[in-house]
């Protein structure tokens, strides 16, 4: 066997999609784990739908045994916990498959993905790492349509956060999640708190020509699907409080990218519906702009990051940018209300030049924040050693 080799055992859930941001951050966390020197990584869904672990390439031993006290942890972690999220695919079945999984292949370090896998960390066998890709309590606030139902959502999964803080790492997908976790963690327990922003912008880096003209302005809004309530709202907001006229009347193009969209959404001159681009360089090699508002309170969001790594100029809500240090003005231009949208755009094409050098140096700040990959490497070093 290689000497120092960190066998690390990486849970996601299943799916058959792989365009949406998060999706799109576990593929892209196994190719920087497979890449890495010295670790050899397990692949293992699960499915939950049916719940079941997918997994082809490892037979289970069946004289491996379960511990008593494995069985008592595994009753405690599903009856303390109430955030159904967390325990929808935490079978009996799946977590002595699981456990077996970690002795017989001796694994050192597990990665859970996303709270629906979190509790499969929360064992003797292995350090663990939990990479979140929201702080939930704060997201369902804004993810959920009824104040009511928001607000108990979020309590119970902030009762239920406890699961997260067992880790030994948590990778914080943005510095405002790493604060909501700092401060939370004075109340249960402190945790080593990394940030590792959405691993997939390692393959948009300089990938775009960098912008010349935008005096024939295209305007790109984004959104991988409108079934998810910030998206609808957000195109909503964009469809109704910027005057439909603006578009046509300013020479203007819009062009909406996504999933779903509403049936009864309108369009106008000036405004494109293209729904679901396969390749993603084609959008950003049509439009020079993109505009987000501000409709979700935590995570980090591809369609905000993307146009900033990629040199497009980028008109959003400061909030958006979850608090990562790109400064208005000289990164980006900052808006909240529609009028504050119309007014960003009319500068863009008044003022092209400083346009153009406001996404250059967006994209040489978000090339340098989002280059995070070392900090995995790192990490396993420092849990294999420790």
């Amino acid at each position: 066997m290689q000497q120092n080799l960190i066998k690390l055992l990486y849970l996601r859930p299943y799916s058959e999609k792989t365009y949406g941001a998060e999706e799109q951050d576990l593929e892209a966390g196994l190719e920087i784990l497979s890449s890495i020197k010295n670790v050899c990584v397990y692949d293992i869904r699960i499915d939950l739908k049916c719940p079941r672990l997918i997994h082809s390439r490892f037979n289970l031993k069946s004289e491996t045994r379960i511990d008593f006290s494995d069985v008592v942890k595994f009753f405690y972690n599903k009856f303390s916990t109430f955030d159904h999220a967390m325990t929808q695919a935490y079978t009996y079945k799946n977590y002595c498959d699981l456990i077996k999984l970690i002795k017989e292949l001796e694994i050192d370090i597990i990665m859970t993905n996303t709270t629906s896998t979190v509790l499969f960390g929360n064992q003797k066998y292995a350090k663990h790492i939990f990479r979140s890709v929201c702080f939930e309590p704060i997201y369902v606030l804004r993810a959920v349509n009824s104040k009511s139902k928001a607000l108990l959502h979020s309590v119970l999964k902030l009762l239920s956060i406890k699961n997260e803080l067992k880790a030994h790492v948590i990778f914080c997908i943005s510095p405002r999640d790493a604060r909501f976790y700092k401060n939370i963690s004075k109340y249960y327990k402190r945790v080593n708190l990394q940030l590792m922003p959405l691993r997939q912008l390692k393959n948009h880096s300089s990938k775009s020509i960098l912008i010349r003209d935008v005096q024939n302005l295209s305007v790109g809004f984004l959104g991988s699907t409108y079934n998810v309530l910030h998206n609808r709202k957000s195109l909503e907001f964009v469809a109704s409080s910027i005057p439909n006229e603006f578009w046509f009347e300013n020479g203007v193009k819009l062009n909406i990218y996504g999933r779903k969209i509403p049936s009864d959404f309108r369009l106008t001159q000036g405004i494109h519906v293209h729904e679901w681009v396969e390749d993603i360089n084609e959008i950003y090699n049509i439009n020079s702009c993109f505009i987000v508002p501000y409709f979700l309170g935590s995570g980090m969001q591809s369609k905000v990051f993307e146009p900033l790594i990629r040199g497009r100029i980028l008109i959003c809500d400061t909030r958006v940018l979850s608090e990562y240090p790109f400064m208005p003005y000289e990164h980006y231009i900052p808006a909240e209300t529609a009028e504050d949208f119309v007014n960003a755009i009319k500068w863009v094409k008044s003022n092209p030049i400083e346009a153009i050098e406001i996404s250059k140096q967006a994209s040489t700040l978000a090339n340098y924040l989002m280059g995070k990959e070392y900090i995995i490497q790192e990490t396993l070093k420092s849990l294999r050693d420790s």
